[in-house]
């Protein structure tokens, strides 16, 4: 299946206006002054979180981690609440917030949902725990599945990194440092193996790595943001590598055997010299970014595949502007896989935009610099609808959306 999953194929149509009721020319007016619907510059509309009944003020707190969407009207929003507070689960539009969808309180009282992809199943919504599931279907309901029975990984300790479900390959499941399989669905039967976790497993591993040296020698650790990607036939995933001090090769580990070895896919030698990638976001096998935040003396960088997901794969630098101090968080493409957006803060603490028309190979300037709703702010996730629709979100309940692109 595409990277849009099977549920929502219906409502990924962005031209059917009559299907949805909704007007795609009204989405994209302002006034005269250039103030979008929600009272935001520059075309931009900001979307005001919701407060919920727990007296936690999510709408000037919580930081977006991560933002989903199938038409204008109709998105997914993930939170992590601010002091240890739990994150939710939101229900949106082009123009507000509409919904609720799951107070992450009723799952555990400090919960943060840190990332949003699209599974077999429906939306998987990640969170900062080994368990349960939380899958948004097409209308918009929730669930919380027992992912079964995880052999010793459950717990606090354990965030989810992705998860892909498939009829005929059975299921894979990321942890931080561990990859696991199981037969068939997640559920309470369902039963977990690991099947990478370097040194432990596999068990043979040294052996491997004597005859491998590019044999990765770490499992997958990112917690927020773009943390990895698997196909939807199980066959490819990625996870970025380098931000640690004992890492040999900075760039990517890439399994093309449904995740029984991982081989790095290294950046080209000195690019970085300091801290590897810490995000990588693929729409497919042949359309894969890597972000990185180099070091004190080293701007942030962006590499995008050349080719495809597979043994002897090569990472290109692209052109980005210079600018202070710039860290990136999230990055994210149309499904086009030409335009894409990319997002961060830079100095003095300014929200950080920036867009690629080539697959990522060259990037404007901070295209928010000068519009006041981004000052203060440090812009933690992007999604692309099209090549004209994004929706940004950060810190302190920032969520914004531009039919413009930004531009």
């Amino acid at each position: 299946m595409s990277h849009r999953y099977a549920g929502f194929l219906a409502l990924a149509c962005t031209a059917c206006e009559g299907l949805f009721g909704v007007d795609f020319g009204d989405a994209h007016r302002t006034d005269s002054t250039g103030v979008g619907t929600g009272g935001s510059g520059h075309g931009w509309t900001k979307l005001e979180l919701l407060n919920g009944t727990d007296g936690v003020p999510h709408a000037t707190t919580d930081f977006v981690t991560a933002i989903w969407c199938e038409a204008l009207d109709h998105c997914v929003v993930a939170t992590e609440g601010d002091a240890f507070e739990a994150g939710n689960l939101y229900a949106a539009t082009h123009e507000q917030v509409t919904a609720i969808l799951l107070d992450g309180s009723s799952i555990y009282e400090d919960v943060a949902f840190t990332g949003l992809a699209p599974s077999s199943l429906g939306l998987f919504a990640r969170i900062n725990r080994a368990e349960p599931f939380v899958i948004v279907d097409a209308e918009l309901g929730v669930a919380t599945i027992d992912p079964g029975n995880l052999g010793g990984f459950e717990g606090a300790l354990n965030p989810q990194l992705w998860f892909q479900s498939t009829e005929r390959a059975g299921s894979q499941l990321a942890f931080r440092s561990v990859v696991m399989s199981a037969p068939g669905p997640p559920g309470s039967g369902a039963v977990w193996s690991p099947i990478w976790m370097p040194p432990s497993i596999p068990i043979d591993f040294f052996d491997l790595l004597i005859a491998d040296q590019m044999l990765c020698t770490v499992g997958p650790s990112v917690a927020r943001g773009p943390a990895g990607w698997v196909s939807d036939d199980l066959q490819q995933a990625i996870f970025p590598v380098g931000t640690g001090f004992d890492d040999d090769y900075p760039g990517a580990c890439v399994s093309i055997d449904g995740g029984m070895t991982f081989r790095y896919a290294p950046l080209p030698t000195d690019d970085v010299r300091y801290g590897g990638p810490h995000g990588a976001r693929c729409n497919d096998p042949r359309h894969c970014w890597l972000i990185g935040d180099g070091s004190v003396n080293e701007p942030a960088y962006i590499y995008f595949l050349s080719g495809e997901l597979t043994a002897g794969l090569t990472w290109t630098r692209a052109m980005i502007p210079d600018g202070p101090e710039r860290t990136l968080n999230d990055i994210a493409f149309a499904p086009d896989g030409l335009h894409g957006w990319a997002v961060g803060s830079e100095a003095p603490g300014q929200g950080l935009l920036m867009k690629s028309d080539d697959g990522g190979k060259t990037w404007s300037d901070n295209l928010v610099a000068d519009v006041p709703d981004f000052r203060e702010f440090e812009l933690l996730s992007v999604f692309a609808l099209d090549d004209h629709n994004i929706w940004v979100g950060g810190d302190k309940g920032l969520l914004m959306s531009n039919g413009k692109a930004g531009l």
